[in-house]
């Protein structure tokens, strides 16, 4: 075996992702999250607005 092989593997994810990148990521999920809930807002105000007995 050479000094190569024997080495521990340790996968530190983090140390490859900067705080940056991850910022970047949570805006992403952040803006998909709003988007979903405009969806669900307009659904929710176009059934409300359908006829009078639904709205009222």
């Amino acid at each position: 075996m050479t000094n190569q092989e024997k080495r521990p593997v340790h996968l530190n994810l983090f140390a490859y992702l900067p705080i940056t990148s991850l910022v970047s990521i949570l805006h992403r999920i952040s803006g998909f999250a709003l988007f979903l809930t405009f969806l669900v807002l307009v659904w929710l105000l176009d059934r409300s607005l359908l006829s009078e007995e639904s709205f009222s």
